[in-house]
């Protein structure tokens, strides 16, 4: 019986040895798995680099978004300290350069920059004082590409706005040999809608001491506010220490050139002596003296000052206007001191205190005189409206007897307007009372303050204290 060959067994070849079955692969399945494995290690390759720029394109989001932060808070902050037109060009121009400064500038990088004052969309739409940083950059991609062809694109967008806090109605400005702003002895201060500041460094920029009690809005340092969280204060918004500056007020009238002696139409000083005397102001008409010329109460020479007395009888009647004292003080120790023609929001007086460097006059009132003197809402020179009195930032602060002031006025004095004595360091004690007419606002630098200050009236006599505010990321 012939042998039959097995089924599934493969012929055997010539000098092979036949076997149960064949060893050869007749589908290829070592090649298809080498395709697959190809595939598979391309895609893993892919999605590896996608893991690793993706963690970039996160680091340049966390970044932008910082960046867009940082200038909408740097526009709105800059926007907030300047008050004169052209402060949102200010504002965009410091936004823009801290977006640059943190790595993304305009049309650079492919990025681009959108700095907005008015926002034009969001809940600030269109609010003045606003700022909207919109930041955009398109990054390339690497290896990634075998998974994604689309360009990634961060996009940000940041608004941020000064939120107002209050008046400034005391601010000590600092500096070299300043002590801020000290409150002390058993003095109570009521001034509820006034912010208490100082712009010096360190961490006595603010000392409240002893049984002094405050009722005030808040306290706003440079540095550091000692005692000022005592159970003897009380706040209507909470201390803002280590901040920014304060904003002087009345900075623009350093910027003015006072008269020297031969621009003046010089005159001594009254002897009131028990007398009624009125002096007048730079351009009274009908006063001696060379045409053209403010008049100015002088001493003998630049190289002497002298001095207003005002003491108990005597009675001195300003007219509305300016006046200078050139190398003069004006100390008032008693009697009476008043503007009769004077009119709330429509006619008052400004007091210069100017002269020579270390000749400048002062002025110095006692709690026993009768004071009563309002600025003026409208100026010539409008720098001065709503200012009181001020002693030329000139003035020598090299010897303390020449420039301390010391206002010291009891409850029948008022002094309502500015009082500005930028290098000058006061002792006030202001303790008139208040009324809804009341304005007081007191820049030196520095102060030993006891006593009430109000803001309510500044609006009727032109004086501006500064707003302060807190600069909020509100989107």
């Amino acid at each position: 019986m012939a042998q039959r060959t097995p089924p599934h067994a493969a012929p055997s070849l010539p000098g092979e040895r036949p076997t149960a079955r064949a060893k050869r692969d007749p589908l290829g399945r070592r090649g298809v798995s080498s395709v697959i494995f190809a595939l598979s290690a391309t895609v893993l390759l892919g999605m590896s680099a996608l893991a690793t720029e993706g963690g970039i394109w996160y680091f340049s989001l966390r970044n932008a978004r910082s960046a867009a932060d940082a200038a909408a808070m740097a526009g709105a902050s800059t926007h907030a300290r300047y008050t004169v037109a052209g402060s949102t060009t200010s504002g965009i121009a410091s936004a823009t350069a801290v977006a640059t400064s943190n790595g993304f500038t305009h049309n650079t990088a492919s990025s681009t920059v959108v700095v907005r004052s008015p926002p034009t969309s969001g809940t600030l739409n269109g609010t003045a004082g606003a700022y909207e940083v919109v930041i955009t950059r398109t990054h390339s991609t690497g290896i990634s590409r075998v998974v994604t062809q689309a360009s990634p694109v961060v996009h940000v967008r940041a608004v941020a706005s000064p939120l107002v806090l209050g008046p400034a109605c005391v601010l000590s400005l600092g500096g070299a040999g300043s002590t801020g702003l000290d409150i002390g002895g058993s003095s109570n201060t009521v001034s509820p809608g006034c912010i208490f500041a100082s712009n010096l460094l360190g961490s006595n920029s603010i000392e409240r001491f002893g049984s002094a009690t405050l009722d005030i809005n808040t306290f706003q340092s440079v540095g550091g506010c000692n005692g000022c969280d005592s159970n003897l204060v009380t706040l209507h918004s909470p201390i803002r220490s280590y901040t920014p500056p304060t904003n002087d007020p009345f900075v623009a009238l350093q910027n003015i050139t006072q008269p020297v002696r031969n621009q003046l139409n010089c005159q001594t000083p009254p002897d009131v002596n028990g007398a009624v005397v009125t002096i007048y102001p730079s351009h009274q008409t009908g006063v001696p003296g060379p045409s053209g010329r403010p008049v100015g109460y002088c001493s003998g020479n630049d190289n002497n000052n002298t001095v207003l007395n005002m003491n108990n009888g005597d009675t001195l009647i300003f007219l509305p206007g300016v006046y200078y004292f050139y190398n003069t003080s004006l100390i008032v120790n008693g009697g009476t001191v008043s503007c009769p023609t004077c009119v709330a929001g429509s006619q008052g007086v400004t007091l210069i205190f100017t002269g020579t460097p270390d000749r400048t006059g002062t002025f110095s009132l006692n709690g026993g005189a009768t004071f009563n003197l309002m600025a003026d809402p409208s100026q010539t020179d409008s720098r001065y409206n709503g200012v009181l009195m001020y002693r030329d930032v000139r003035a020598n602060t090299g010897n303390a007897s020449a420039y301390t002031t010391n206002i010291n006025g009891g409850s029948t004095s008022t002094m309502t307007g500015g009082m500005y004595f930028p290098s000058s360091d006061i002792t006030y004690n202001g303790n008139s009372t208040l009324t809804s007419q009341s304005c007081t606002v007191l820049v030196a630098r520095s102060i030993t303050f006891s006593g009430n200050v109000s803001n309510t009236g500044c609006t009727t006599f032109g004086t501006s204290p500064t707003v302060t505010y807190a600069i909020r990321l509100v989107e």
